[in-house]
């Protein structure tokens, strides 16, 4: 379960949090506005997603750890596959 501070964190605009253009239009061109929508994302298909790279990646576990928010990527079967 979310915290109130986690659920407006997920539901914030992608393109109105601290991220770089390059995360932002990626993030965009793969579909996603915010990052609710990206950690409920199955992993298998995020990675064949146009637009994914690790280096966008690294920026969304750099951004998630940073708020306590890293837990959110584990899948529910303990292995998310990225």
């Amino acid at each position: 379960m979310t915290s109130s501070i986690e659920s407006a964190i997920l539901a914030e605009k992608i393109g109105m949090m601290a991220f770089s253009k390059e995360f932002k239009e990626s993030s965009a061109k793969m579909g996603y506005a915010t990052l609710r929508q990206i950690v409920s994302e199955d992993p298998a298909i995020l990675q064949k997603k146009d637009g994914f790279n690790y280096i966008w990646l690294g920026e969304l576990l750099e951004f998630l750890t940073e708020n306590n928010l890293l837990h959110l990527l584990q899948s529910t079967q303990g292995n998310n596959g990225i």
